[in-house]
């Protein structure tokens, strides 16, 4: 085997395993071996780093991956996590309770081995026959047990759905102990909600005046808008869409029409200003070649002394 280990290793817990997952375990030890760092310096039960930083600490995950583990160390209360404005990530380990611990030392307590003390009655005679001898039993009395020590049946437990990951700029970072089931309902309900104010394009629709209200502020004329109705309708119901709210698609589409009108009328004033031009530095050249053409004939003749 010539692969070495030169990385620290990664100390796994199986009863952490078995509650949040091996990955979530995996990334709980990263951020105990980070915060390790930051107490050389002082006690501290947080540290903070950078983006970058934070996503080098798993370089392995990606970062919606690594968001989502996180997400599970924070619903079960092992860590706080805060997004800053600036990228900066801030990791905050939750104290322990202190039921939690005494449930911890009594566990390790009643794992150990207990001897019982059996207490053997001296023989009244040394001279009794060996029959009497043979009748004690010969295993040895002090052979211990293990009171707990029922065969564990390993469950597989699956982890829960960590929802989507924060953008980063916020600051409120991910909700607590909150139940899928109830956050799933809730999802369906405004799902259905939506649904229900949905409709499509139907012939002979027609824009509210709240539309015509905005189309001053974008110099665009009511008639203009009426003129574009017709072509917008047949559009949509072509593509059989529903929507919301019909006044905004036709607003749009009003604007880009407007623009493409104002882009095609100040082409063509551009060809009538060019040939205008044109005409107008024409004429002084044709004059001028007339005038040539008289001051020439009037040389030729010598009789005519007008000029």
């Amino acid at each position: 085997m010539n692969y070495s280990f030169p990385e620290t290793p990664i100390l796994l817990y199986p009863s952490l395993i078995h509650k949040v997952g091996v990955e979530a375990a995996v990334l709980l030890t990263l951020y105990q071996q980070r915060l390790q760092l930051e107490a050389m310096n002082g006690p501290t039960s947080e540290f903070i780093v950078s983006r970058q930083q934070w996503l080098l600490l798993a370089p392995y995950w990606d970062e919606e991956r690594l968001a989502q583990l996180t997400s599970v160390l924070v619903a079960e209360e092992y860590v706080d996590i805060a997004f800053s404005k600036d990228g900066r990530v801030r990791v905050k380990f939750m104290p322990v309770s202190e039921t939690e611990e005494s449930e911890s030392d009594i566990e390790m307590v009643s794992r150990l081995p207990v001897v019982e003390e059996c207490s053997i009655a001296p023989s009244s005679s040394f001279d009794e026959p060996d029959e009497l001898v043979a009748a004690h039993p010969t295993a040895p009395q002090d052979t211990p047990y293990y009171p707990d020590a029922t065969v564990s049946t390993y469950q597989t437990t699956s982890t829960p759905n960590a929802g989507p990951a924060p953008t980063f700029g916020g600051s409120i970072g991910w909700a607590k102990k909150v139940r899928q089931g109830d956050e799933l309902q809730v999802l369906f309900q405004q799902h259905e909600q939506r649904n229900k104010q949905l409709h499509g394009m139907e012939l002979g629709w027609q824009p509210s005046e709240n539309l015509y209200a905005l189309l001053p502020r974008h110099n665009i004329s009511q008639q203009f808008a009426l003129s574009c109705l017709d072509e917008f309708v047949l559009y949509w119901l072509d593509k059989d869409r529903k929507e919301t709210n019909w006044d905004q698609k036709f607003l749009g589409w009003v604007k880009r029409e407007w623009v493409k009108k104002q882009t095609q009328d100040g082409r063509q004033q551009r060809i009538n200003n060019e040939q205008k031009a044109g005409l107008r530095h024409e004429d002084p050249r044709r004059d001028t070649r007339e005038k040539r053409k008289r001051v020439t004939a009037a040389v030729m003749d010598i009789k005519d002394t007008d000029w």
